[in-house]
This record gives structure tokens, sequence and C-alpha cells, in this order.
């Protein structure tokens, strides 16, 4: 079977057993999204970037839909997505994650890790905005999604800050817990540990998501004048445009002279013969008369 290596470490390339997880699971059971995390690992660790980039879309596609998901997990798994499309230069590839992140964020919800673990959850949504920032490549295109991702998360710490700053109203995290192990291991203890990403200085990363979210408030409000001062250029070169192709209304063309009609006497054409009944005409009807005299 092919190897893997890098810094000393050797990793099975499995296709095959990927290939046994998903026809015999499905793609999208949790063992399944496991297999595709680990062939990632091996891809990167070859640098073979397209197919670790396959591998971590559906891992994170299974991590975000699964009920067992947590904050720390997404963050690691984030990371490594986010890491790959830098090597690939794909920032805006990773809109295509947009839909699974919004279904991750409302499981965790639903399940209440945005509660249990306020301070993660918020290091969680500070990592999905800037994916989404990323992804739009400057664009402003995920700027109101990624301002409603940091207002979430600063409205979790500001909870987890004034929690800590009334420590008897907090459970115990460091007290010990009977496992109701055998009796003779009654005594054995354990102290809850933490697992995953933590978040060091809560005030520190609460400072830095209000100095993000008003520096998107600037933009999104220079993005917004751009596009009115881009629709006000258009209208009005819409409107000169349609105003060179409208034809100008033709000159009145005058009215013409009335024909000038000839006096009787300078009548070319010649009169008629006399009719029989005398009635040819007032003027026959008066050379008549003078000729009967």
């Amino acid at each position: 079977m092919a190897k893997a290596s890098g810094s000393g470490d050797m990793h099975d390339l499995g296709e095959p057993e990927y290939e046994l997880h998903v026809s015999s699971l499905g793609p999208m059971k949790p063992l399944a999204g496991w297999q595709a995390g680990t062939m990632a690992h091996c891809m990167v660790r070859l640098e073979r970037w397209p197919e670790a980039r396959e591998y971590l879309a559906l891992a994170l596609r299974v991590e975000c839909t699964k009920d067992s998901t947590t904050n720390g997990s997404l963050i690691e798994l984030l990371d490594r997505v986010v890491s790959c499309h830098q090597e690939l230069g794909d920032m805006p590839g990773m809109l295509e994650y947009v839909p699974d992140l919004e279904e991750a964020m409302r499981g965790l919800r639903q399940r209440g890790w945005d509660r249990r673990e306020r301070d993660v959850y918020a290091l969680l949504l500070q990592r999905i905005s800037t994916v989404l920032l990323l992804a739009s490549e400057g664009t402003g295109q995920m700027i109101g999604k990624a301002l409603q991702v940091l207002e979430e998360a600063a409205n979790n710490l500001q909870i987890f800050i004034g929690d800590a700053a009334r420590p008897e109203d907090l459970p115990d995290v460091d007290a010990e817990v009977d496992l109701e192990l055998p009796e003779e291991d009654e005594k054995a203890k354990i102290k809850k540990k933490k697992f995953g990403p933590q978040v060091d200085n809560a005030g520190e990363l609460l400072k830095q998501i209000r100095t993000s979210i008003k520096i998107l408030k600037v933009s999104q409000t220079g993005s917004e004048q751009e596009v009115q001062a881009a629709a006000g250029k258009s209208s009005t070169a819409s409107t000169a445009r349609f105003e060179e192709h409208v034809p100008e209304p033709p000159a009145p063309t005058p009215a013409p002279a009335p024909a000038k009609t000839p006096p009787a006497a300078e009548t070319a054409s010649p009169e008629p013969a006399f009719r029989r009944d005398g009635l040819n005409s007032l003027r026959g009807v008066l050379r008549e008369v003078s000729r009967a005299r």
C-alpha cells in the first residue's frame, strides 16, 4: 500500500477504506466523515491539494450536519479548510461551504453549545466570519452575513464575561466527579477537562471582534454609497443615450401658395360654341341681346 510520509510520520493512503465506509454506511455518516478527514490529512502530507480539498469538503459537510459536532471540532476543521484553499489560491471556492456552516450554527444553537461554551462558540463565529470575508475577496458580497455572525459572537462574549464576573453563579468546572465505579474503585475520581481550541482571553477576543464590526460597518456604508453612485451614473447615462436617440420633430413644411387664376379676358382657351338653347353663359346671353338690337 502506498505511503504518505512527512515529518517522520507514515500515513496509509486509505482510498479503499474510505470507499468501504461510504458504500457500507453512506457518505454522510460520522465514520465516513472521519475517514474523509483522515484522507485529507494524507493528501496534505503529499501536497496533493486538489484531492485534499475534496476530502476536506466531504469531512466538513459531515461535521456540520452530525448531531455530535462541537464548537472545537468545527474550528479545527475550518482551519484546515482555509489552509488548503490558501495553498490552491482558491478563496472564492469556500463560498460553497456557506450553507453547511449556516446549518452547523443552527445545530449548535439547538443543542445548546452556544450557551454551554459561549467563549468557544464566539471563537467559532469569528472563524466563520473570516471564511465569509476571504471567500468574497473584497467584493463586499458577504459583509452583511459576516456582520451578523460577528455581532452574535460579541453578544455571547459579553454574556460570558458578565457570568465570569460572578463565579458563584457558575458550576465548579474543576470539582471532582464520581464515576460510579465499582466499590473498590469508588475513590477514583477525575476532574473535568476541556478539549480542543480554547479562548485564553475573552476580553481580548471581544475587543478584536468589536474592531472587526466597526471596520465592516464602514466598509458596508462605503459599498452602499458606491452602489448608489453607480446607479445614479447609470441612470444619467441612460437618459443621455435616450435623448441622443430621440429624433427631433421635422421642421414645418410651408403651405403651398394658392395658384393664381388668370382673368377671364386673358384666358387663352377658346370659348365653346353657343348652344342652341342660348344659355351657354351670361356673356353669350348678353352678346345675343346686343345682336338683336
